[in-house]
């Protein structure tokens, strides 16, 4: 990801709203050398990464927390509970995965 980089750090335009008496509009008028990268799901959080963490049941509302909530929880100290698994990726990979418990 890239960090934005404004040439006038915090520099906003205030643009009156029609019929709003002392309501603005703000944008940024910062002239940024760089965008940065955009804040939105597609950078944050995809569906399909959330679903391949096993939070399918959130939907569009998972967060980056709980993907790192269950990755955490899968963190072991040895390899006693790792099976060969399959992966559905166009790669082909294969993966490790946690056995079920019972």
């Amino acid at each position: 990801m890239r960090d934005r980089v404004p040439k006038y750090p915090g520099r906003v335009k205030l643009i009156p709203v029609e019929g709003q008496e002392n309501v603005y509009d703000m944008r940024r008028a910062d002239e940024p050398e760089d965008e940065g990268t955009p804040m939105n799901t597609a950078t944050f959080l995809r569906d399909a990464t959330a679903e391949l963490a096993g939070l399918a049941r959130m939907g569009s509302e998972a967060t980056p927390d709980d993907v790192f909530q269950v990755l955490l929880k899968r963190i072991v100290f040895s390899t006693e509970d790792l099976v060969p698994g399959e992966s559905d990726l166009e790669d082909g990979v294969l993966y490790l995965v946690y056995k079920e418990d019972g």
